[in-house]
């Protein structure tokens, strides 16, 4: 970050600027709220700019740009991950706490029990569509069709040149 980003110019008058006084002393709560899944709708309204405002410094200040794209990017990523485990199945662990009345008072015994998630046939689906697009689709012969169709395009444009 540039150092003079960091601080708001002193010779002007008037109303503060929203990006030295709102957003830049929120950044560490817009990029949380952006990875946990808020809009930048929300997150401008819990810090109190309204979107305009928002969408203005995101277009002219780049590091605030770059902290809400990172944080979206992280979100991405991470539901990336979880699409990919519930494709594949995974395991996970599950604890169930079960409390007797017995002689000598209440006993309380852990149980903790590994299950297997089996794969999910709509995750599966999904991330296929996704990351092997050329071999799964829903219409198999559009798929043929926009590739003949691609075929002609290129034809043309060479014929173009």
């Amino acid at each position: 970050m540039n150092e003079n980003e960091n601080r708001q110019p002193r010779n002007k008058r008037g109303r503060p600027n929203a990006y030295y006084t709102r957003i830049l002393p929120n950044m560490k709560k817009i990029e949380e709220q952006l990875r946990n899944g808020a809009t930048e709708k929300q997150v401008a309204h819990n810090i109190g700019v309204s979107t305009a405002v928002w969408k203005w410094h995101k277009k002219r200040q780049e590091y605030f740009r770059n902290k809400c794209f990172h944080a979206r990017e992280a979100l991405v990523q991470e539901l990336r991950g979880k699409l990919i485990s519930k494709a594949m199945g995974f395991e996970y662990k599950e604890t169930e706490i079960i409390e007797k009345a017995g002689d000598k008072g209440v006993e309380t015994i852990t149980k903790t029990i590994i299950k297997q998630a089996l794969p999910d046939v709509a995750a599966l689906n999904l991330a296929l569509k996704n990351y092997d697009k050329d071999n799964w689709s829903n219409d198999p012969a559009m798929l043929d069709i926009k590739k003949a169709e691609l075929k002609l395009k290129q034809k043309a444009a060479e014929n173009n040149w």
